[in-house]
């Protein structure tokens, strides 16, 4: 088996993958045939700084397209993907790289310091580089259902944040709540807000949409709930993966109205209260369907 391969590559290349904004208002559409493309060569920088078939690529990247690359390339040659959130301190990054010892890091530019000051003494890459594409497509490789494809650390609000390793079965494994939960339908754009580093994030911000056919929406922006809601109406959302705290700060902050183009809406974290559930109701006609579940599983 092999993500990459049967979920990527096998797509329509004109099949629109992702829609990324950032906070200064640019907007890109990418095809699939794009990520396969950049993907496949970032795979081959990859592997040729060490980061081969079972190896760790640490990732301290936003929610863009570069995070997307990385992810994608070493499930296509069975490097591990651990995805760090760009909020984290460099003992923060330290303690990560101590308990998993990555062979490479693959950071945004602004985060190239704090890497540094984790003490971390690998190859660093800077996301976005287009050097790193100066190489040829790796092929996809084939991959036993237990062989490692992920890392996401816990929280940490029961105590020091764990390293979880998820196999490859994992990624195939999210098709079953892709389509009972997240409700994803194939043409539709899909965003799920969480931080890149989350597992959260990990399952629902571009794997869970692309199983069922649909496009993943990147928000690489500080979080505004007044912007959150224009930018449903402008992408023409369907649906819709939030924190409780986020639909609580939208409840709260911003004016609620009709989405027309919001068919599904789902939140994972904390218990979300009630209050909330109703008062996203009553203003959108949508009930949003509070999930639960564990990093470990």
């Amino acid at each position: 088996m092999n993500f990459a391969r049967e979920v990527v590559d096998s797509a329509p290349r004109e099949r629109p993958a992702l829609v990324a904004l950032d906070g200064e208002g640019n907007r890109r559409e990418i095809p699939f045939g794009e990520v396969a493309d950049r993907s496949a060569r970032l795979a081959s920088t990859l592997a040729r700084h060490g980061a081969g078939r079972g190896e760790v690529v640490m990732t301290v990247i936003g929610n863009t397209p570069e995070w997307v690359d990385a992810m994608v390339a070493c499930f296509r040659i069975g490097a591990v993907a651990l995805p760090c959130n760009e909020q984290l301190r460099p003992k923060d990054l330290a303690s990560r790289i101590e308990r998993v010892a990555p062979r490479v890091v693959l950071a945004a530019e602004h985060l190239i310091d704090a890497v540094a000051e984790s003490g971390f003494d690998g190859p660093v890459m800077v996301a976005g580089d287009e050097r790193l594409y100066d190489a040829p497509e790796a092929p996809a490789v084939d991959l036993a259902a237990t062989d490692p494809a992920l890392i996401t650390f816990t929280s940490g609000t029961a105590g020091e944040p764990k390293p979880i390793r998820h196999g490859q079965r994992y990624l195939h494994g999210q098709r079953v709540q892709a389509e009972h939960w997240f409700g994803a339908h194939a043409g539709e754009l899909c965003w799920c807000t969480a931080a890149s580093g989350w597992s959260k994030s990990a399952r629902n911000a571009f794997i869970a949409p692309w199983l069922r056919g649909a496009a993943a929406l990147l928000h690489d922006a500080r979080f505004d709930p007044e912007e959150r809601l224009a930018v449903i109406e402008r992408e023409c959302v369907a649906v819709l993966c939030m924190s409780p705290t986020e639909y609580r700060t939208v409840v709260k902050r911003a004016g609620l109205q009709p989405l027309p183009s919001l068919r599904h809406a789902v939140a994972a974290g904390e218990p979300l209260n009630p209050e909330v559930v109703f008062a996203w109701r009553d203003a959108t006609g949508l009930e949003v369907h509070d999930g639960y579940g564990q990093t470990e599983t």
